[in-house]
């Protein structure tokens, strides 16, 4: 499997680097399962009103996380590093081009 910075750039090249690419922009931005009960994450319990104040505190312990380590979101990330390796990519050419 390739790695996941260049699902984006694939985009349009086979059904199934489409559907990878549906899927990571289509999923919910948050879910919450009970593991105990739901072991395959069939029931997804997000907008269950019993965990309110639990995906509250979950959500803002995520978000301290990610900004912590500098995470703009799964997107956001792969665009960054998408762009991070074509412009190594152009760097090497250039350099390939001198020699």
């Amino acid at each position: 499997m390739r790695p996941a910075i260049f699902w984006l750039a694939l985009k349009g090249s086979s059904e199934k680097a489409n559907a990878l690419i549906e899927k990571l922009n289509k999923r919910s931005q948050f879910e919450l399962y009970k593991l105990a009960s739901d072991p395959y994450e069939l029931k997804d319990e997000i907008d269950n009103p019993e965990y309110k104040e639990v995906v509250e505190k979950m959500k803002e312990a995520l978000m301290a996380k990610l900004q912590g380590l500098g995470d703009l979101g799964p997107i956001a990330t792969e665009k960054s590093l998408l762009k991070i390796s074509k412009k190594k990519s152009k760097n090497k050419n250039k350099t390939n081009k001198k020699k």
